[in-house]
């Protein structure tokens, strides 16, 4: 069975002062635990990942761990910082490996899916066959859907895939 806190395993340290001792050891090195207080404490609010200094120019990003979910922070061409799941929803590879400036798009170093610093889906290359940015069988507002969403109590925020009205005014892919 898996060691939870409760209030019990608290007493020790809400004694006075003097005869107050440290958390049980479980609650240190036990995984349970640290996943019971992930998700109690750290998913169910927002948290401070960086500060816009670790990403002080436009294109810069970085990526970062945080509970075990790759994430990546830019700064976008607008200027804005922004965090993002750092994978490509497409087979999942990661994105950006070390801090960089991303000058143009960021592209998935697996299959060259291409995402704007705003997050967005803007190539497909050579899905449906080579030289072409999009298949036919691809619904853009249903990638959007695999997305994760901040955890907790708070509103999920959905992305906006902008659906280009021909293949040509997808980015090429170079």
């Amino acid at each position: 069975m898996a060691c939870r806190v409760t209030p019990k395993s608290l007493e020790s340290v809400q004694r006075p002062i003097h005869t107050a001792t440290g958390l049980p050891n479980e609650h240190y090195i036990d995984p349970n635990i640290f996943k019971e207080e992930s998700e109690a404490i750290l998913k169910s609010s927002w948290a401070g990942l960086a500060v816009g200094a670790d990403i002080p120019e436009i294109g810069d990003a970085k990526p970062v761990n945080f509970l075990n979910l790759p994430l990546l922070l830019i700064r976008g061409t607008d200027s804005k910082v922004r965090v993002f799941e750092n994978i490509c929803r497409h087979r999942g590879m990661q994105l950006v490996n070390e801090p960089r400036k991303v000058e143009g798009a960021i592209r998935c170093p697996y299959h060259s899916w291409c995402y704007s610093s705003k997050g967005k889906l803007i190539s497909t290359p050579h899905v449906g066959g080579a030289g072409q940015n999009l298949h036919p069988s691809i619904i853009l507002a249903m990638l959007a859907s695999l997305l994760g969403a901040c955890g907790g109590e708070q509103e999920a925020v959905e992305p906006v895939i902008e659906t280009p009205a021909t293949k040509s005014e997808l980015l090429p892919h170079q």
